[in-house]
């Protein structure tokens, strides 16, 4: 018998999944900085989306501690704040597409640390 996924579970994974779609939009139209090549930045952006999508499936599955290391890689996201803050006045587009891609995470580790267990008691 399947043991039903805690709702924040599920939710926190959908929300991921749709972080992901911000994440391939910032891939395709931003520009590397800090004098980064295209490739690395594309090769970096690939990585990270492979991490985020792989914590989506592991959540999604129920795994607990891949609610941690997603939790710790929001958290490293949101030190990227200073830049997100300044691709508003360079890129608006971008810059709206980056915070709302901060929230939606930042709102995703929330409902993970409010679930205790994955499964429903």
């Amino acid at each position: 018998m399947v043991t039903p996924l805690h709702p924040n579970f599920a939710k926190a994974s959908s929300l991921i999944f749709l972080t992901l779609l911000f994440g391939v939009y910032n891939l395709l139209f931003a520009t590397p900085s800090h004098g980064m090549k295209r490739i690395g930045f594309i090769i970096t952006g690939l990585v990270m989306l492979s991490l985020i999508a792989a914590c989506a499936v592991g959540i999604r599955k129920g795994i607990v501690w891949v609610k941690y290391v997603y939790i710790a890689v929001a958290a490293l996201g949101l030190i990227g704040t200073p830049v997100i803050i300044q691709n508003l006045s360079a890129d608006p587009i971008l810059g709206v597409v980056n915070l709302l891609q901060c929230l939606v995470q930042l709102w995703a580790a929330v409902l993970l640390l409010r679930a205790k267990n994955p499964q429903i008691q």
